[in-house]
């Protein structure tokens, strides 16, 4: 698929070297992943708050050129999110890589790697998984704070299918996590279809209260995304309070004609 290069240099360290004494604090100022990642998946977060103190005119030529004259807020999601990735990959790997992006802004993980950014309102989101040949094919994360009542309306005319809409409940609860557990898989997708998939194409089966978090997100029968793709599994966690949602998709390796799927860490809100 077609890619752009990637960083020419660490925005880590393009932080540590603008912000004297930051590296010896560096660690400290994230946060554990809230997302339930499969095992052996590294994570951070960070506040977007916390990326808008570290924000600096120096870092704008590491920038993708799009970023560049971008408003602050979109600029520190982008840091943030990046930074949370390179402490990810670093941790994985024990060694520091870079994340570059894509000609349609995707993020570009080394060889060899999954990884997945999200963020939302006061945070972002990142991990990192060694690809193993028996291991999955995709990864994705998404946070979403529970909608509200024009969002639910929204998000369930343009991103729910026929099926969805007549067979899964119209609460905000329902409709937040629907739509996540729908970005994580696109995001989850990507590596192996290389495009942007339709909120349209996939779609949830109506499901009974899961005990264990889990959902399932299966291509749209008798299209060409179903001819490419199995099911994934989605796992996910809310936050004390149902304030928010994190979700994680996950596309499994191939044996013949079944498709294994990995193991979640266990524990939730």
């Amino acid at each position: 698929m077609p890619t752009t290069r990637a960083h020419q240099a660490s925005l880590t360290a393009a932080a540590w070297r603008l912000h004297p004494g930051l590296q010896a604090v560096w660690r400290a100022l994230f946060v554990p992943l809230p997302h339930p990642v499969p095992t052996g998946t590294c994570g951070h977060g960070l506040a977007l708050a916390q990326a808008a103190a570290l924000d600096h005119p120096g870092l704008l030529a590491l920038l993708p050129a799009p970023l560049q004259a971008a408003v602050p807020r979109r600029r520190q999601a982008f840091l943030a999110g990046r930074w949370c990735a390179e402490l990810a990959l670093a941790d994985a790997a024990g060694q520091a890589l870079l994340v570059g992006q894509g000609e349609q802004r995707q993020p570009l993980w080394p060889a060899g790697w999954l990884g997945s950014i999200t963020h939302d309102d006061d945070a972002a989101f990142a991990c990192a998984l060694a690809q193993q040949p028996a291991g999955p094919r995709g990864l994705g994360l998404d946070t979403q704070p529970l909608l509200d009542a024009q969002a639910v309306q929204d998000v369930r005319s343009a991103c729910f299918t026929d099926l969805e809409r007549r067979s899964l409940p119209a609460t905000a609860e329902a409709t937040t996590l629907v739509f996540a557990a729908k970005e994580a898989a696109y995001k989850a997708m990507y590596t192996t279809v290389g495009r942007y998939v339709d909120f349209t194409e996939a779609q949830l089966l109506p499901w009974q209260a899961s005990p264990d978090e889990r959902l399932q997100v299966l291509p749209v029968p008798d299209t060409p995304l179903a001819a490419e793709l199995d099911a994934l599994d989605v796992s996910y966690r809310w936050e004390p309070g149902g304030r928010r949602v994190h979700a994680v998709a996950m596309l499994g390796a191939r044996s013949g004609d079944r498709t294994r799927m990995p193991s979640f860490e266990s524990g939730g809100f």
